[in-house]
């Protein structure tokens, strides 16, 4: 989208729709004020954007332009699985009530608000557009912070085990390595499918090449500082699904050739020796056997172990519904971020019944994908491949930033082919009677006898 379309574009829209497309624009900003909530989670702009976007997303269903989206029987699995979500935090909050257990639920419960939401705020392709488009001018802000880190000073390095390599990896002022790493893969999903998009269009455009190099340059240094074995494997996938429809059409294939026999050969073994391996040393020690398993995945598996022994001592209610009814002192801890996957986090947050609400929503998303583009259904595999393979070791669905361009591409693969590429027209106007508009008609009605 070029800068006169997303600036008419601008101009379309209402309040229910503007105030997502500003907190878009606002989100790298707002989480690089990360350190404030250590002084005051009241005054802290991620807590504050945090409570906001749900409530926003609930009054925009009050304006009379954000009308209802066309019914997806996906949509009830999501339903449920909110549903679930809903009553796990009434009941919780009745007896474990402090702030910081309000401010998680409504976190835990922003999802499936803002999934509806998007629902109805993309309609057409060019919405899709316009919300890649903004995010992709949002990681500007990410960009300029990496350049700073690696020219000037890390501004909070985090320190890497001698285990997984040693040295330190860069967050920003983010919250951590994976805030900072969700811009880079974000900014290359949508280069990508811009580039794509150009690639495949029928009328004759300039390829924009260089721009994505550039860019992919910068993701590779922005993901190789982070030293982020989860934000690595999305990112190869992304490439690995870049090149395949690149090379389906026959401007792209020779840009696969030269990467296939001459890039990947010079760079691909010291990228993996130097930043990949060490990532991968402790997995690797735990299949040769010379680790136990509980050190796998830097630890994570000993405390899904500890936790699931809680949970399987519960009553069969919480095991179905959510450990929010065991009632005890483990359950807030046991559906936060400390369990560092999504699929155990959700299953211990919302039950068997909400994990397995969860997990169909995301697989029946992949009978949508055959009415799309080839540079949309790029756009839809990288981004359901990059949810599948972070929920196993981290939390994407708690990442605001991640969701708000994730969902937007799942919405529109559930739109209707035949509304989805349609070109946009503005509703007509009625049209008013004038006396001397059809002088022969009125000619021949007054000569009727």
């Amino acid at each position: 989208m070029n800068y006169t379309e997303w600036r008419a574009y601008w101009k379309t829209l209402d309040w229910s729709r503007r105030w997502f497309s500003v907190f878009l624009l606002l989100r790298p900003i707002v989480d690089s004020l990360y350190f404030v909530k250590e002084y005051s989670s009241f005054l802290s702009p991620v807590y504050i954007i945090g409570v906001l976007t749900p409530f926003l997303a609930l009054l925009s269903y009050q304006s009379n332009k954000f009308k209802r989206a066309p019914h997806n029987g996906i949509d009830n699995l999501m339903a449920v699985w909110g549903f679930v979500l809903f009553i796990n935090a009434v009941y919780l909050l009745s007896w474990a009530y402090s702030l910081n257990n309000l401010g998680d639920e409504i976190k835990y419960l922003t999802p499936p608000i803002l999934y509806f939401y998007i629902r109805r705020f993309v309609r057409h392709k060019d919405d899709l557009r316009f919300i890649m488009t903004n995010f992709f001018i949002s990681c500007l802000i990410p960009f300029g912070t990496l350049a700073f880190e690696l020219l000037v000073h890390p501004l909070t390095p985090e320190f890497v085990s001698e285990g997984r390599g040693g040295g330190s990896r860069l967050r920003g002022n983010f919250a951590d390595s994976v805030s900072y790493g969700i811009y880079f893969i974000g900014a290359f999903l949508t280069m990508g499918y811009f580039f794509l998009d150009k690639v495949y269009s029928k009328a004759r455009k300039k390829t924009p090449t260089t721009k994505m190099f550039l860019v992919f340059l910068v993701v590779v240094i922005g993901i190789a500082s982070l030293r982020h074995i989860s934000s690595w494997t999305v990112f190869l996938v992304s490439i690995g699904w870049l090149l395949y429809y690149n090379s389906r059409n026959i401007r792209g294939l020779a840009v696969v050739i030269v990467i296939g026999l001459v890039v990947l050969p010079i760079f691909a073994k010291p990228i993996y020796t130097e930043f990949i391996a060490p990532l991968l040393q402790k997995e690797i020690n735990v299949i040769e056997g010379d680790s136990d398993i509980q050190y796998g995945l830097n630890g994570r598996i000993s405390r899904w172990q500890r936790y699931f022994e809680v949970w399987l001592g519960m009553s069969p209610v919480a095991q179905l519904l959510g450990v929010s009814f065991s009632g005890l002192k483990e359950a807030p801890t046991m559906v936060g971020g400390g369990m560092h996957s999504d699929y155990v986090r959700i299953l211990f947050l919302s039950g068997v019944i909400g994990v397995l609400s969860y997990v169909l929503f995301i697989l029946s998303l992949l009978t949508g994908f055959r009415k799309l583009r080839p540079p949309e259904r790029f756009l839809f595999f990288t981004s359901f491949s990059a949810v599948v393979l972070y929920s196993v070791s981290t939390l994407p669905m708690i990442y605001l930033p991640f969701i708000s361009y994730i969902f937007p591409i799942f919405c529109f693969s559930l739109l209707p082919a035949k509304t989805m590429y349609d070109i946009p027209t503005q509703p007509s106007r009625p049209m008013r009677f004038r006396p001397n508009a059809f002088p022969a008609t009125q000619k021949a009605i007054s000569e009727t006898p």
